[in-house]
Parts: structure tokens; C-alpha cells; sequence
């Protein structure tokens, strides 16, 4: 009996082990898009559009470290940063998913930092919040000519793989970048401003 259930067990254990692999590789969907004319400004999803909004609204995944130092992730990186700060746009973050990659990686204008540069965060997370929230008001790229106030906390400690150092780490980031940084993280989880907003 129990041979007949290892049996039965280890091709649905190899089959699921497959699919949590899978979800993780860049998609020749993420490729297309991520190999589109790369000059050009990636496409910004909005809420206009059933389609994007499935995209918008689906979780993303953490990249692999192969995946992490591939040219397709870096190519998505340059993509993001040009298009979020190209005047055009004139944006102050921007999630993978509101390109069409479900995937967790955003960037976001260092507001707090001399020069205020876009940076690129894979693997992001938030890990832990102050007790203290303050009040933001916030637009986003993905809904064009809305407004809406959100309650946010007031620091966060993120946990971000680092291409420099090639591991994890954390960073404390308070007053109006960690607003910034939640609202992007809360991208990769499907979740829009508008879902919290008052």
C-alpha cells in the first residue's frame, strides 16, 4: 500500500516541483517585451484595459540569481528607468506589472538622496514598519488623472537583492520615499493605490 502511494505521490510532487520552477523564468511574453524596440518606451499598462488590469492585478514572482544577472533582467531594469524618467512620463516610481512583467521589481526616484536618482530594486520586500502613518496623497502611472489620499507608514525597512554585493540586504527609508517604496511593493502584490485610498 504504501509503494502504490509513493508511486502515486512522486509524479504530482515532480509536476508541482516543475510549475513553482516555471514561475519564476522570464515568459517569451516577459521577452517580448523586454526585447521590444529598445530605444522606445516600455508600454505602460493602465486600468483602462481588462486585459492590463489582469496583469496589474496578478502576483509577481522573485527572480532567480541566474535570472537576476541575465540580460533580459538587465535590459528590463534600463527599460524601466528610461521610460519612468523620460519626460514623457515624469514618474517617481514603477513596478514591473505596470509594463506587462510579473515580476518583483521596481524602481523608484530616490527622493531622499543627493542627485535623486531612479534605482532598480529586485526581490523587493517590506519587512518591517513603524507604528507612526502619515497621510499621502497619490497618483500613479497606471491610472491616468486620478487622485486619492492613502494612509502610509511613515518608515520601512525594505530587503532587496543587491547586484553590487550580490546577496540580500536591507535599507531603512522613511518620510516621502517610503511612500514611494509602498506604493510600488504594494504593485508586486497586485494591489493599486486606489484600493486603499480615501
Amino acid at each position: 500500500m504504501r509503494k502504490l502511494i509513493l508511486l502515486l505521490f512522486l509524479p504530482a510532487a515532480f509536476a508541482l516541483a516543475s510549475c513553482i520552477g516555471s514561475e519564476h523564468k522570464f515568459s517569451a511574453q516577459d521577452l517580448e517585451i523586454i526585447n521590444s524596440t529598445p530605444d522606445s518606451l516600455l508600454k505602460i499598462y493602465t486600468t483602462d484595459n481588462p486585459l492590463e488590469m489582469e496583469v496589474l492585478r496578478a502576483p509577481s514572482y522573485n527572480l532567480t540569481k541566474k535570472e537576476l544577472h541575465s540580460e533580459a533582467f538587465q535590459k528590463l531594469a534600463r527599460r524601466m528607468v528610461y521610460t519612468v524618467s523620460h519626460p514623457q512620463v515624469d514618474g517617481l516610481g514603477l513596478a514591473a506589472p505596470q509594463v506587462g512583467v510579473n515580476k518583483a521589481v521596481v524602481v523608484v526616484q530616490r527622493v531622499d538622496k543627493e542627485g535623486q536618482p531612479y534605482e532598480v530594486y529586485p526581490n523587493i520586500s517590506i519587512v518591517e514598519t513603524s507604528e507612526e502613518m502619515t497621510v499621502s496623497e497619490e497618483g500613479c502611472l497606471s491610472i491616468p488623472g486620478e487622485k486619492g489620499y492613502v494612509d502610509r507608514y511613515v518608515i520601512i525597512v525594505i530587503e532587496y537583492y543587491s547586484l553590487a554585493e550580490r546577496k540580500m540586504v536591507r535599507d531603512t527609508i522613511n518620510s516621502y520615499a517610503s511612500v514611494i517604496f509602498q506604493h510600488e511593493v504594494d504593485h508586486l502584490d497586485g494591489i493599486l493605490y486606489t484600493d486603499r485610498s480615501w
